[in-house]
């Protein structure tokens, strides 16, 4: 008899040995799962930290290629851009352009000025501050307050109208540039310059050299050697082709 008890106390012993180890069994189930989840969670803050910041997304620029109606095979689109690089603007645009500009010209306190042209050559991109035109160089439409005329590398540049040189700056987007400033609040900047013989605060005639046709800077090299024209009124641009007339 007392065997058997004996008997049932160590199978009872047993029963709660088994117990025991499947709970460390299972503790240690546990702690193996919840080690590789930190690990896991670990990597992929690292990963985070060490991926690069999605840069922000900016406003798409307005190419040729994704203007609005640019789609393959839009002729009127292809069209209108040709007329664009063809007359420099239209429709009410135009009209507003061409209105400020005379309601400048014909200004009441003798705002008149007599200018020539800084050299002889077609335009090549013409004054548009609001109506984007289409820049080969930079493959994309953009607006101009000046005006592109084509000329050779070396030609003479000439003052537009006698006046006093009051800036001469190197510029990589618009290469060397002089700007005068002339009787009654009008100003002439030539740009795409090079061997500039005028200085700052130099008194210049109209049509006295003030520098030559440089090489393009590479901002405008599509456009071939030029001189960009800029002509303002008060800090105002004007038309260089309406002032000139």
């Amino acid at each position: 008899m007392k065997r058997n008890k004996f008997s049932e106390f160590i199978n009872s012993r047993g029963q709660y040995a088994a117990v025991f180890v499947f709970m460390i069994a299972v503790g240690i189930c546990a702690g193996v799962a919840a080690l590789n989840g930190s690990e896991d969670k670990a990597v992929e803050e690292n990963t985070a930290l060490n991926e690069p910041e999605t840069p922000s997304v900016s406003e798409p620029v307005l190419t040729e290629k994704n203007a609005p109606g640019a789609e393959v095979g839009n002729t009127e689109y292809s069209a209108k851009a040709e007329e664009d690089l063809t007359v420099g603007d239209s429709g009410e645009n135009s009209e507003i352009q061409s209105e400020d500009n005379l309601a400048l010209l014909d200004g009441e306190d003798g705002l008149e000025i007599a200018l020539d042209w800084p050299v002889d050559g077609d335009i090549l991109l013409a004054y548009s501050p609001l109506t984007p035109l289409y820049d080969v160089t930079l493959d994309q439409y953009r607006t101009t307050d000046d005006v592109c005329i084509a000329a050779e590398a070396g030609e003479d540049v000439t003052a537009a109208a006698a006046g006093t040189v009051s800036e001469i700056v190197e510029d990589e987007n618009r290469g060397n540039y002089v700007v005068i400033e002339h009787e009654n609040g009008w100003a002439t900047t030539y740009s795409q310059l090079t061997d500039i013989t005028a200085s700052v605060g130099e008194t210049v005639e109209k049509g006295e050299t003030i520098g030559k046709v440089a090489e393009p800077s590479i901002y405008s090299a599509g456009l071939g050697t030029h001189v960009e024209f800029k002509v303002t009124l008060d800090g105002r641009a004007v038309d260089p082709e309406a002032a000139i007339g």
